[in-house]
């Protein structure tokens, strides 16, 4: 099914509800611009958020996997179990993100931790790294360029993208 017109924004908004009330109940809509750029990445369209902080752009991507299965389960043309790889600089960050996603009881791991087996990132929907462990890591390359992982992979996200020149 397209990607655009009345069916697909119906579905749309219905994902979002979805979204919300099974991982974070507490939060009983998004922003305008919080909904525009999730459905601009839903729609594989680029998407550059630039919010004040406390905005909420987080929760933007941490949607995403649930999204993309309530519209697969609708469907349209999503992966049932997406997967989303956040490019981050900090590990104290994403060390954060991954307690508050896991608080919530969304899959999420980071590839910096040591003990994380390859055969076990798959089994997560949010996926954090950094660019050094992309390129570094022959393990990771590995997993990056299986088929069942293209498979399920929706796209990527550059967390604390200020500091992208640094890197």
């Amino acid at each position: 099914m397209a990607v655009e017109g009345p069916e697909f924004e119906r579905a749309f908004r219905g994902a979002i509800q979805y979204a919300l009330n099974s991982e974070l109940s507490e939060i009983l809509e998004l922003r305008p611009v919080q909904e525009e750029a999730l459905l601009h990445f839903i729609k594989r369209e680029d998407v550059f958020a630039v919010l004040p902080t406390g905005c909420g752009k987080s929760l933007i991507f941490q949607l995403v996997p649930k999204v993309c299965s309530y519209l697969h389960h609708r469907g349209f043309s999503y992966p049932k179990a997406a997967i989303l790889v956040i490019i981050c600089p900090l590990n104290a960050l994403i060390d954060s993100h991954i307690l508050e996603l896991k608080e919530h009881g969304i899959p999420a791991c980071s590839l910096a931790d040591d003990d994380l087996p390859e055969d076990d990132v798959a089994s997560h929907s949010i996926i954090f790294t950094s660019p050094e462990l992309i390129v570094r890591e022959e393990k990771w390359r590995k997993v990056w360029q299986s088929k069942s992982f293209e498979d399920r992979l929706f796209g990527l996200v550059t967390d604390e993208a200020h500091v992208v020149p640094k890197w």
